[in-house]
């Protein structure tokens, strides 16, 4: 089995599929070649030397435009054709190698790892959210184009998925990255490159805080401002406790660094790091918005969402609107994370861990509800590639 992956915008989509190459190669002894459409997406990577590691190692890497993966390899050799789901029409660039792999299957796969929705969604309810969406990003009418096999990560995505591809292609196989052999090696792997972290919170209590910065849909710069604020300030009034913050991929630097440079600089550290590798080092998590929630979680860790959602009936398919007005995450509505909103209510939960007072229930429920929703087993990666191999000789799958 010859295969190219065509990573186009996001670190997710190498989060999300890189385990079940390595599966593609170990098990059936695919070959795998990875093109790169932007030089800015190959910069990202290299800030997560884990996974870039990985990926070397398992991949024959192409990086346009300095070196095109047809000079080398003729499209019909290629069996199988993997691209995230973001649609065809978001990524144009991807429009000549899905046309000159005409031979091959094409297999869709999460370019995150969020949770598309609840099990009582529906068409209508979707297209109404998809629509909000679709006005105030400015977004045009989306093309999602062929598969012939679209994973993802829970049953909780069908309802979404069902609208962009055919019922009878969509699979869920669980999140690959929570397979327990791949954390290992994420950690194994990732230990390596944390002495910056481990040096900076030596000796001391330790927090990690997982951000984004102000968004259209998302989140308002004044609310940004509110969370940022509030946690600095609760976190620099504690003697001996130390946090580490780790930016959104598309987020400013720039910006984050200005803003920080009004707190004391051995309170505070910028790192790039994946998320389960930075929880590992830390007591708790406190997140805005996030489908982190899930790695925090995966390594044990308590967390918590502390997030201001707006208020311009902005739903989109990560939160939606309550019974009783406002809105919340479906972490929030699927039991992975409580949510919080104030100051007060960020200090009592960061309290409670330095004083060893959180309750023992509070990460029991937040894990049971992830084996739930996510992670039911170890095998997600292995089913991912049993999947893709059916579908490439013509296998039922």
């Amino acid at each position: 089995m010859k295969v190219l992956v065509l990573f186009s915008s996001s670190l997710g989509e190498i989060d999300w599929i890189l385990p079940v190459l390595v599966a593609l190669k170990r098990d059936y002894g695919a070959q795998i070649v990875a093109n790169f459409h932007t030089p800015q997406l190959y910069a990202k990577l290299g800030q997560n030397i884990p996974l870039a590691k990985i990926l070397r190692e398992t991949a024959q890497i192409f990086l346009e435009p300095r070196r095109h993966v047809f000079t080398e390899h003729k499209p019909e050799s290629f069996d199988v054709v993997l691209k995230d789901d973001v649609g065809d029409s978001f990524m144009p660039q991807r429009a000549p190698y899905l046309e000159a792999c005409h031979r091959a299957k094409q297999v869709v796969f999460p370019c995150s790892g969020f949770i598309y929705g609840l099990t009582g969604d529906t068409p209508n309810n979707l297209k109404a959210i998809e629509k909000k969406v679709a006005t105030v990003m400015g977004f045009s009418p989306i093309t999602w184009g062929k598969s012939d096999l679209c994973l993802c990560g829970s049953v909780n995505d069908f309802p979404a998925l069902s609208l962009r591809y055919a019922p009878k292609s969509i699979r869920a196989v669980g999140f690959p990255r929570y397979d327990m052999w791949w954390v290992q090696q994420l950690l194994k792997v990732g230990q390596k490159n944390l002495q910056r972290e481990q040096n900076f919170l030596a000796d001391r209590r330790s927090l990690l805080f997982v951000i984004r910065g102000p968004h259209p849909l998302f989140l308002t710069p004044k609310d940004y401002s509110y969370l940022m604020r509030s946690f600095c300030e609760v976190v620099q009034k504690i003697p001996g406790l130390a946090a580490v913050i780790k930016p959104h991929p598309r987020q400013s630097e720039e910006d984050l660094v200005d803003f920080l440079s009004a707190f004391p600089s051995d309170k505070f550290l910028i790192s790039h790091q994946p998320i389960m590798l930075l929880s590992s080092l830390v007591e708790a998590v406190v997140c805005m918005l996030t489908s982190g929630v899930l790695d925090v979680l995966r390594v044990g860790k308590p967390t918590v969402e502390f997030f201001i959602y707006p208020q311009e009936g902005r739903e989109c398919l990560e939160f939606r609107a309550r019974e009783k007005g406002g809105y919340e995450s479906i972490y929030h509505q699927l039991g992975l994370v409580a949510s919080i909103s104030r100051r007060s209510q960020l200090k009592t939960f960061i309290e409670d861990i330095i004083n060893g007072t959180l309750s023992v229930k509070f990460l029991e429920q937040n894990l049971r509800a992830l084996g739930t929703v996510v992670h039911q087993d170890d095998l997600a990666s292995a089913r991912a590639a049993a999947h893709i191999d059916a579908v490439v000789a013509g296998r039922p799958f």
